[in-house]
């Protein structure tokens, strides 16, 4: 094998590396996922945008601004919702699962994005559910004010009749 053929693999390999430790270093960061722009989201969207930018930049020694890391998980998310659906099932041909240790790059790659693809659809589940749980607890928190207002007209109407 020449060098020459062993470039484009370790680029690819590179890349590939870059691109995991984006998404797992992203994890740390879901509010930016948030689709809400009320003041204070969406200055805790900005803190941990600028936070992970600087952050990411600093791992990797890459030279992002927060800009384009907005166009990579944008990138990333519509490759996923492309590609995927939510309700995917990671599994492992026979093949990949009886290899304890791999040199083989091709598969190793498959194993990546796969894994890739498995910590997206994670933290996109994961966003819905604290989306989802926002929602229900505003939800008890309007019930509970109805109740609250109700018991105070009750009260009032009690003392006007005396």
């Amino acid at each position: 094998m020449s060098s020459d053929e062993e470039m484009p693999n370790q680029e690819e390999s590179q890349n590939e590396d870059l691109q995991l430790a984006f998404v797992t270093m992203f994890e740390d960061y879901k509010i930016i996922l948030d689709k809400k722009m009320t003041p204070p989201v969406k200055s805790a969207k900005d803190k941990a945008l600028k936070e992970f930018t600087e952050t990411y930049n600093r791992n990797t020694k890459q030279n992002l601004d927060a800009k384009q890391v907005l166009k990579k998980v944008n990138n990333m998310k519509r490759g996923v919702t492309a590609g995927t659906s939510q309700d995917v099932d990671i599994t492992l041909t026979d093949e990949e699962n009886q290899i304890p240790f791999c040199d083989d790059k091709e598969l190793m790659a498959k194993l990546r994005k796969k894994l890739l693809l498995q910590q997206i659809n994670s933290a996109a589940a994961q966003e819905k559910a604290a989306i989802a749980q926002e929602k229900a607890a505003l939800a008890v928190e309007r019930a509970a004010g109805a109740v609250e207002q109700f018991v105070e007209d009750y009260f009032a109407r009690q003392q006007a009749s005396f």
